[in-house]
């Protein structure tokens, strides 16, 4: 039997497990369970790990870095000794971090080999994609040479990381070169070893090749995910024809757009006066529920706020949208939506995309501001006089007076 005394900084970590079920993992079954545990307690070696280890585990998937690092100094502390699991663990929670990244990591691989574990591959691919992460592309190359010298074979994720480095680096006929390595080794490549090849193509005017890389891709039976079709779309969002294309080849396919595939879309699409496309672009990511701001927002750019039958349409949905959503948030933040408004009157857009614009306005926000009232108010006035107008003004002056009695209201219950 193996007597672990609880230290003061082990009785601080609130959350760690306790639980001899291997099976209950999920975040809600974790509970802080030291209150209820004796200040000592006898277990076996192998719980001993086990409860260090699962702890280690749940702070590296919760990217608690300080936590993870501080629960293994506890491990070593109180004599238990870290097996390979232990370290894995802490490099993929390292691999998280923003900061303290390369600290940590040249950290646990020196615990490794001081408590005698050689550098394995699973160790050396955490390392490589944390310094792919942050862009230390020379470092990826001398890492992978040294592993080659070491005789540790690498694997695609290996591969992966090296040709990225390459393609970032400029290097295409390396990162090619890498990418034939790889397959006579009988490795198989994956999405991520060709779309630095895809880009660099791209980025060097060598479209043909690009695609040819792409089509390589199917050739090794890789599946092309919504990763390398928004990088083609993003590659090609100035060729309308050709976006339209891969578009309907994502959709033969099956792939399922992402918001980041609407987003390069919609933005394609009105740059090039695509406006009715745009449309039913935008009804598809309603239709999946990817509708953001940002995607929103695309639809009031220079290019469009003159195109008065494309903003009608545009308003209708929008109005629509937010009557089906009534306690929904805003659907444009207040500053832009009143940006543009004031826009709109600015470039003489028709009284008709003013009033529909308006409707929106208020029906979408929790309130707006008094200049954008005052605002709209001067427009009003000097508008062909009409009944219509009439009432719209009216309505508009009562608005301006309700905001000035809640104004008044609030100074009121500051002075008490």
């Amino acid at each position: 039997m193996f007597l672990i005394r609880r230290s003061d900084r082990f009785r601080s970590i609130t959350n760690l497990i306790f639980t001899p079920n291997p099976h209950i993992s999920s975040i809600q079954q974790i509970s802080s369970r030291l209150s209820t545990t004796p200040v000592e307690k006898i277990v076996t070696k192998k719980s001993a790990v086990y409860i260090y280890n699962n702890a280690i585990s749940f702070f590296a998937q919760q990217k608690n870095f300080s936590k993870a690092k501080f629960v293994y100094e506890d491990m070593i502390a109180d004599g238990v000794i870290p097996t390979i699991h232990t370290f894995h663990s802490l490099m993929e929670n390292a691999l998280q971090a923003s900061e303290d990244w390369g600290y940590l990591q040249k950290y646990y691989m020196k615990q490794m080999e001081l408590h005698g574990y050689p550098l394995d591959l699973v160790t050396l691919n955490y390392y490589l994609r944390s310094l792919s992460k942050h862009k230390k592309y020379s470092e990826i190359v001398r890492v992978f040479r040294d592993m080659k010298v070491s005789g540790i074979q690498p694997n695609s994720i290996s591969y992966s990381v090296l040709i990225q480095a390459y393609g970032s680096l400029g290097l295409r006929d390396k990162a090619h070169q890498v990418l034939r390595e790889m397959q006579i080794n009988g490795q198989k490549p994956n999405e991520q070893a060709f779309l630095p090849l895809i880009r660099d193509a791209f980025v060097s005017g060598e479209i043909d090749h690009a695609f040819k890389y792409f089509d390589e891709m199917s050739l090794a039976r890789v599946i092309p995910t919504a990763l390398s079709y928004n990088l083609l779309l993003s590659l090609l969002k100035d060729d309308i024809k050709s976006t339209k294309e891969v578009y309907s080849h994502m959709k033969e396919n099956k792939v399922d757009p992402t918001r980041a595939t609407f987003n390069i879309l919609l933005e394609s699409l009105i740059n090039g006066k695509e406006f009715e496309f745009a449309l039913n672009i935008y009804n598809e990511a309603l239709g999946k529920r990817f509708v953001s701001p940002l995607l929103r927002r695309l639809f009031f750019t220079d290019l469009s706020l003159d195109n008065t039958d494309f903003l009608k349409q545009v308003l209708e949905k929008l109005t629509q949208e937010r009557v089906i959503n009534k306690d929904s948030l805003p659907l444009l933040s207040r500053s832009f939506a009143e940006s543009i408004f004031i826009e709109l009157i600015k470039i003489g857009q028709t009284d008709e995309v003013i009033e529909l614009f308006w409707n929106f306005l208020v029906l979408d926000q929790y309130s707006l501001s008094k200049s954008i009232f005052n605002y709209y108010l001067e427009y009003l006035k000097k508008q062909t006089h009409s009944q219509e107008i009439q009432i719209r003004i009216e309505n508009v002056e009562k608005e301006i007076v309700k905001q000035k009695m809640y104004s008044h209201k609030e100074n009121e219950n500051e002075n008490e």
